[in-house]
């Protein structure tokens, strides 16, 4: 799943793949998108409760963890894309950088009518995902079809204005944001924080304020 996975699968048959004893607590080492279209559920972020119902849309970056929710009565999907597939042969600009990853919330909420659309997509990809093809161009598919799927998602997002939107957030709460996911990519290519500082185009000390405040 690190690498150039795109998948989508509807949540019972993900839940399908769970053991019997039920999900556990995993971090992931890919980004992870939940719908959910119809049932309620409580979702375990980062050791934080998110309830969702129908409209709901959880996301999950690297190196969070989490804990599934397989409630009978639930239905929607899940988006699992791999780190390496979120840059398209020939692109300049990864679906990373266009979509603001490190700045998207964890839950936030989509109106019926925005909904509509992102289902649509959605349900192009599963069929994509079970057919298992391994072609170039299935592949370039599904990651066009993920990405306009997020920006449909972003863009209802920003409609709505969603109280969780962090597009607004501190300056301060940003750079905290991204400083934990480059920490997360590149911990093994370096732990010292002028490293870090630098590569937020910032100084040690407001990178150390920064974290401080949050």
């Amino acid at each position: 799943r690190e690498g150039g996975l795109v998948e989508c699968v509807r949540l019972p048959a993900l839940f399908e793949r769970f053991p019997p004893e039920g999900p556990r607590l995993e971090a992931l080492q890919f980004h992870a998108w939940v719908f959910v279209t119809s049932g309620r559920c409580e979702h375990l972020i980062d050791f934080e409760q998110h309830a969702c119902r129908r409209g709901s849309v959880l996301h999950l970056g690297p190196g969070q963890v989490h804990r599934w929710d397989p409630r009978r009565g639930l239905d929607g999907f899940a988006l699992l894309v791999g780190l390496s597939s979120l840059r398209e042969p020939g692109v300049r600009a990864s679906s990373a950088e266009v979509l603001e990853l490190d700045e998207w919330p964890t839950h936030l909420e989509l109106s019926p009518r925005a909904l509509a659309p992102v289902v649509t997509l959605l349900s192009r990809l599963a069929a994509l995902s079970e057919q298992r093809v391994a072609r170039s161009a299935v592949a370039r598919l599904q990651w066009h079809l993920s990405l306009a799927t997020l920006l449909e998602v972003a863009n209802a997002a920003a409609v709505t204005a969603s109280p969780r939107d962090l597009s607004e957030a501190p300056v301060e709460l940003r750079r905290v944001r991204r400083f934990k996911a480059l920490l997360e990519r590149s911990f093994r290519q370096s732990r010292e924080a002028r490293w870090y500082a630098r590569s937020l185009g910032c100084s040690v000390r407001t990178l150390d304020r920064s974290c401080q405040a949050w």
